[in-house]
């Protein structure tokens, strides 16, 4: 239950946060931030039986170059609020829509499938689209 209401009032901020404009400089991103929470169709993904899902690392440094647990690549930001990750294996070639950014807490959300994620939810079709939450922390 404690788990549940955790979940909301994350979706909750993020769906009032995302109602406000956020524009995002480099400087927001530059450093290392570790993966603390991530929501797949609004369900916490702890909840969903696929393992940790949050044992992951994201460096975005000052050139331009970006590294996500075994992928690197390069990365620029689109518009107000878009962060592009061009992968060196165009395996892992993502959009983020940054929700929220402060010195310690950046929250970002993407539209994909679970390979073009890289992770098998089992409650999910391979080729359906889901919204991927993810909270780092710094």
């Amino acid at each position: 239950m404690k788990n549940l209401t955790y979940t909301l009032c994350l979706l909750l901020a993020c769906l009032f946060s995302s109602c406000e404009k956020v524009d995002i400089e480099t400087s927001d991103l530059i450093g290392g931030w570790s993966l603390d929470k991530v929501i797949v169709n609004g369900i916490d993904s702890g909840d969903l039986g696929s393992g940790s899902i949050t044992a992951h690392h994201l460096q975005f440094n000052e050139d331009g170059s970006y590294y996500r647990t075994y992928v690197t690549g390069s990365y620029d930001i689109i518009g107000d609020n878009t962060v592009q990750l061009d992968s060196d294996y165009d395996t892992y070639d993502w959009e983020m829509t940054v929700i929220k950014v402060t010195s310690n807490l950046l929250v970002v959300k993407m539209e994909l499938t679970e390979g073009q994620y890289g992770w098998n939810f089992q409650q999910f079709g391979d080729s359906q689209q889901l919204t991927i939450v993810e909270q780092y922390v710094r």
